[in-house]
This record gives structure tokens, sequence and C-alpha cells, in this order.
């Protein structure tokens, strides 16, 4: 603690003196015993934020950074996964099936490019994450009604198959839009 000629400086905005008010940012005062005040000043925030990286300052970028994620994958990975002759090429899909495979497609970049533009034009993080969301909601409800599999019967046994990812990811994802909206 290094002693000036007004008092006892205490370092990062924060004075003990004797009943003299530091000049500037003062927002508090608390009186002690025998006249002595200490002034805290935000002049030590702002110190701070200058010299270190705040983990609390930090939240805003994690939380924009996990829903740019969950909207960029929204927007092409149902294209990586449909464009094949499991979905779009499958001969023995009656058209009405493709008609709803392809408005899954086109479902993903629209709320993708939505959630984009309420994130980083409007600034809205809830906004966006709400509907980042609806896609993998919607992908996990649909497990609910009857007569729907994550994998067609003919390609279940089919060299190179691997177990459907869609519940994993689904969830991987949700999970990102739920610490982006605790986080924030």
């Amino acid at each position: 603690m290094q002693t000036t000629g007004l008092g006892h400086d205490l370092g990062c905005g924060a004075r003990l003196s004797q009943n003299i008010p530091v000049l500037g940012l003062s927002n508090r005062t608390v009186f002690a015993p025998g006249a002595v005040s200490l002034e805290y000043r935000t002049v030590c925030v702002r110190e701070h934020r200058q010299t270190e990286t705040d983990w609390i300052d930090m939240h805003p970028t994690v939380a924009f950074s996990l829903v740019t994620i969950v909207a960029v994958l929204t927007s092409f990975l149902a294209y990586v996964f449909d464009w094949n002759e499991t979905h779009v090429y499958n001969p023995n899909w009656p058209p009405h099936a493709k008609f709803h495979n392809a408005q899954t497609l086109m479902l993903g970049p629209l709320l993708g490019a939505v959630s984009l533009w309420l994130l980083w034009h409007k600034h809205d993080l809830h906004s966006a994450v709400l509907t980042a969301s609806l896609y993998w909601v919607a992908q996990l409800g649909s497990l609910a009604f009857p007569g729907t599999a994550l994998i067609d019967p003919e390609f279940r046994e089919r060299k190179g198959s691997r177990a459907p990812m869609q519940p994993l990811l689904a969830s991987i994802l949700l999970a990102f839009l739920v610490t982006a909206w605790v986080v924030a």
C-alpha cells in the first residue's frame, strides 16, 4: 500500500483518505469510524477491462458464436444428409413425400438466414436463439408422429451405413442454443 500526502492508495481507483473526497468518477462512499472514507471509482473497472479479458465480457461473444454456429449448420446440413438416394433421389418415395423433403430442405436455410439477421443486424440474441431452435425442435418432435423412422428400412442394412445421428446432432445444437441463452 502506497502512502501519499492525501492518504493511502489502495490501487485500482480506491483510496483510503482523511475526509478528502476523490474527484472523478466516484459512485459510492463508505464512511468508517474516525471519519475515514473509502472511495470506489468506476475507473477501477475500466482499467481492469483494458488490461485483462474478463469472463463476464466474453459472455456475449460466446453466445453470439454459439448461435452463429447453429444457424450456419442449420442452413446446409440437411443438404449434406438428404441430397442423395435416401431422400431427394429415392425412387421409392412418392412425389408428395419428396415435396415435404424439399420443404424441409428450404426451411433450414431460411431459418438459418433469419437467425443470423436477427443476431448480427438486429442484435436480438433471444429471438435468434428461438428461430435457430425451430428446425431442431421440429426434427426431434417429428419422431413422436405415427409411422415415422430415422431411416427407411431399405437403407438400414446397406454397406457403409451408420446409426442415425439426427437426435444426437439436434440435441447438441439445442444445447449450444440453451448455453447461448443462459450466458447472454
